[in-house]
């Protein structure tokens, strides 16, 4: 009289026989069938919680109220018929509300415990997930490695993404090749993946750090090609990036106010290019657009890194 909804559940009211289950759990909170109301009136708060809709103060006050329950069954299931499926919802409640460590350690250990689970190779996509969040890349990247490079989760749903989490990490602990061959996988054989514009994005940005500046524009180019989320705004803005390191200005200034036509409702994308466009006019000898373009940073994006830099431009001029 349970189920079990993978990832975030549909919209949905109270299950039914909520009351039956809150009465056993009440009164025979020893029972063997105790864990099993506990876990119901959970999977209930949380479909509740979990919503897109829910208002963020009901959000969290449901999500809560579920992480005490699913802790009450995870204490009273004695037999651990559905402890993977507790630690699971654990771990997405403590992702759910920002807490990666605690989502990580969560489905960490899902993953040691219960390594026969259906759930094991999304609590381990899910475990690097929230070490990446967390700001913990080697953790991340250990638990993606298992997912790309172990036979057992060659049809995985989320591989490419695991493919691509790998290759962020490696990005963010200074291995640009490595990330680049790892993304390759993704646009070679998974082109129609979901992951694929983030895969070619980030392959772009290993390209721009080794200085293959052709391999890196096609790479963005393909990225903004395939979606127009802000993905594609960063990607732009990269291409921006890559003309300026060949010191060809004219054409970052062009992909710089690409990026402010095409994607106004990105708004850090927008106050970086404006800044850099600025240091475009600069470089070009046209001080008053540049003037210009560091005014409106500071004018409409206040309190950002990038209004600061442009105050300091605007006070070294």
């Amino acid at each position: 009289f349970f189920f079990l909804m993978i990832r975030r559940p549909p919209r949905s009211t109270l299950f039914p026989y909520t009351t039956l289950f809150r009465s056993l759990a009440d009164k025979f909170p020893a029972d063997p069938l105790a864990a099993d109301a506990f876990f119901h009136l959970a999977e209930a708060l949380y479909a509740q919680g979990a919503a897109p809709d829910a208002a963020a103060d009901t959000a969290k006050a449901r999500l809560t109220e579920a992480r005490g329950l699913y802790e009450k069954a995870l204490a009273a299931d004695r037999d651990r018929r559905l402890a993977d499926k507790t630690l699971y919802r654990l771990g997405w409640i403590a992702w759910l509300t920002a807490d990666y460590e605690a989502a990580a350690a969560a489905f960490d250990r899902l993953t040691k415990e219960f390594a026969e689970s259906e759930l094991l190779a999304d609590a381990l996509f899910q475990a690097g997930q929230a070490y990446a969040k967390a700001g913990r890349a080697e953790r991340a990247a250990e638990r993606y490695r298992r997912l790309v490079e172990e036979r057992r989760f060659a049809d995985f749903k989320d591989l490419p993404a695991a493919y691509v989490g790998l290759a962020d990490c490696a990005l963010v602990l200074g291995d640009p090749a490595g990330a680049a061959k790892h993304l390759t996988v993704v646009t070679e054989k998974h082109p129609a993946s979901p992951a694929a514009a983030e895969a070619y994005f980030l392959l772009g940005k290993a390209q721009f750090e080794l200085r293959q500046y052709d391999q890196a524009l096609a790479s963005f180019g393909e990225t903004t090609r395939r979606t127009r989320t802000e993905t594609a705004a960063r990607a732009q803005f990269y291409i921006g990036q890559t003309h300026q390191a060949r010191e060809d200005l004219k054409q970052a200034l062009v992909a710089y106010l690409r990026v402010l036509a095409i994607y106004p409702q990105y708004a850090e994308w927008v106050a970086a290019a404006t800044f850099e466009s600025g240091k475009c006019h600069q470089g070009l000898g046209d001080l008053a657009e540049a003037r210009k373009a560091f005014q409106e940073v500071v004018d409409k994006h206040p309190g950002t890194n990038w209004a600061k830099l442009a105050a300091e431009r605007l006070q070294q001029m």
